[in-house]
């Protein structure tokens, strides 16, 4: 499933470097809030495929085995993972489970 982006959103009225100014003080680490924010908009701000690698790999999240790194679309590994589990409650799922990856990468 592809993800979906709003029509039109209160930030379709803001100018281009207010966005930028917002996305850049979005924790580089913090996955939930980077899809959110891309989903909250119409307009593209993320480019390419580049930043969601690093994004995913700084949550622990990285390829199932026989997956090839440039054959894949780690727009669609974050979406799915944020879709599926972002925001279980659960101290083993979720934003938890998402932080405590980002613990072990920093290590």
């Amino acid at each position: 499933m592809a993800p979906q982006r709003c029509e039109r959103s209160y930030f379709d009225v803001l100018p281009n470097e207010l966005l930028n100014v917002i996305k850049g003080n979005i924790h580089k680490k913090d996955l939930r809030m980077h899809v959110c924010f891309y989903k909250s908009s119409s307009r593209a701000l993320y480019g390419r495929d580049d930043f969601r690698k690093k994004l995913c790999w700084l949550n622990g999240l990285g390829l199932m085995p026989g997956e090839i790194y440039y054959c894949v679309s780690w727009r669609l590994i974050a979406f799915e993972c944020i879709e599926e589990d972002g925001f279980c409650d659960h101290p083993k799922c979720g934003g938890r489970r998402l932080e405590q990856n980002g613990a072990c990468m920093d290590q």
